[in-house]
């Protein structure tokens, strides 16, 4: 296969699934700069399209949604207002708070940003990462600068790391 395949193989792999970039790009054969190179900047280039895309389906949806509800058959939209009429029965009942339940919302509240961040380019997909963040930190415009600084530096380590046990660096 050819180099610059070998890149974009790497390079679309990282927008979506980070973790695993590593280890692919050692298999096909890339070293270790191009494998850098290619892994951060899907990484990142994969966050910020599939937030602004996030972005762009939020201010989208009121106008989607009449034209959806034309094309689901009604047997679904049944089924589907069954469902959200349980849920809503269930969340209406009255919550109990416990100890583990308050702690867990302290936790959320102090370190949630960071806490989404840290888990984005490792454990989370970078899609999912990005879509989570845009919904639920839409307005901290920190967070995207934060989460580009957090994939830079995984990556590095990411990478560093594997090339350092299992590669030849």
């Amino acid at each position: 296969m050819p180099w610059f395949l070998k890149i974009i193989h790497v390079f679309l792999l990282a927008s979506v699934k980070y973790l695993m970039t590593p280890m692919y790009a050692h298999v096909i054969g890339l070293d270790y700069v191009s494998t850098l190179f290619a892994m951060i900047s899907g990484g990142i280039v994969g966050f910020l399209f599939f937030y602004y895309l996030t972005n762009l389906i939020i201010i989208f949806s009121p106008y989607i949604t009449p034209y959806t509800r034309l094309l689901i058959p009604e047997r679904i939209r049944i089924s589907w207002r069954n469902y959200r009429n349980r849920k809503k029965q269930k969340r209406l009942a009255k919550p109990r708070f416990t100890r583990k339940n308050k702690m867990l919302v302290k936790i959320i509240r102090n370190y949630g940003l960071y806490a989404l961040v840290a888990l984005t380019p490792t454990f989370l997909s970078i899609p999912l990462g990005a879509v989570l963040l845009r919904k639920y930190y839409g307005t901290h415009y920190v967070a995207i600068i934060i989460t580009i600084i957090a994939i830079i530096l995984v990556g590095i380590i990411e990478i560093s790391g594997y090339w350092f046990l299992w590669g030849d660096l």
